[in-house]
């Protein structure tokens, strides 16, 4: 038997979210993961992606959302005191657009995220930004089981390398071939789960459509 999503063995039809009926929520595009200690190998275009349907929301009046994460003074990552912290300047928020701040993967967690939704009505949410096996996979996970209908934009996101558990434990060279997973990897391992049952997973260009 060929392999099959548990959505598909459900019958659900996929509904990607759209700028009439789902906000877009922009997670954690900062410069953390651009010049930062957690630059990503795939920031670039998965960046080119999400300010293109940052712009395709903001034509067609949808609600866009932006998160950000603090660690705090002196962090070693998203140190509120360095210029780390700031939205990339490809996304960066416009007037009327809501900021919402957290220290947490979970983007509705101690934020204002689910308050923002209930306010516009909306039970849908596009998630776009970093790290596809961190925030955007916690958040979506989390807006699943809040009952949200969770669409994740497969190339407008992205992750880094991980090493694996044996090379975190010292059983295997930290510099070997295969003592990590690879960005590329360990991003469509993340989405291939998270579309089992959690979320529609769709490219930018099929949200945007023809334009």
């Amino acid at each position: 038997m060929s392999a099959k999503t548990l959505l598909s063995l459900a019958n659900a039809t996929p509904a990607p979210g759209t700028p009439e009926n789902a906000a877009l929520i922009l997670i954690d595009a900062q410069e953390e993961y651009r010049s930062g200690m957690l630059s990503l190998p795939g920031i670039k275009g998965a960046l080119k992606n999400a300010a293109k349907l940052l712009a395709h929301w903001r034509a067609k009046g949808g609600l866009v959302v932006h998160i950000v994460h603090h660690s705090g003074p002196g962090a070693p990552i998203f140190d509120t005191e360095r210029e780390f912290v700031t939205i990339l300047p490809e996304v960066a928020a416009q007037e009327g657009e809501a900021i919402h701040i957290k220290n947490v993967p979970n983007s509705f967690g101690g934020t204002g995220l689910k308050e923002s939704l209930e306010k516009a009505g909306l039970k849908n949410i596009v998630l776009a930004g970093f790290m596809t096996h961190l925030c955007v996979s916690t958040t979506a996970r989390a807006g699943h089981e809040m009952g949200y209908g969770v669409t994740v934009v497969s190339d407008a996101t992205a992750t880094r390398d991980l090493p694996l558990p044996s090379a975190i434990a010292g059983t295997e060279q930290a510099d070997s071939a295969t003592s990590f997973i690879a960005a590329d990897k360990l991003h469509q391992a993340e989405l291939t789960m998270l579309g089992d049952i959690f979320a529609t997973i769709a490219s930018s260009e099929s949200l945007i459509g023809g334009e």
